[in-house]
């Protein structure tokens, strides 16, 4: 993993296809932009592992459908 330390304004870019942006910075929060063509799928972290923690419960059976709410005060453990 690269970690990299940028301030507001400074931008990353992967590739040649990929821009990363800081756009805002105020407390512990950070808001970054991302540009990028509309063929290369962008998702954030949280959503991705729920989405595979729940494809994996549907297929043992445990569950038929499972609609939760994530916010960073409600964090999900399965």
């Amino acid at each position: 993993m690269l970690v990299l330390s940028r301030k507001q304004n400074d931008e990353i870019l992967i590739g040649d296809r990929v821009c990363i942006k800081v756009v805002g910075v105020s407390g512990n929060r950070v808001r970054l932009g991302i540009s990028a063509p509309a063929d290369v799928v962008i998702r954030r972290g949280e959503h991705d592992f729920f989405q595979r923690s729940t494809e994996r419960l549907a297929d043992v059976g445990s569950i038929d459908a499972v609609e939760f709410e994530i916010t960073p005060d409600r964090p999900v453990v399965l």
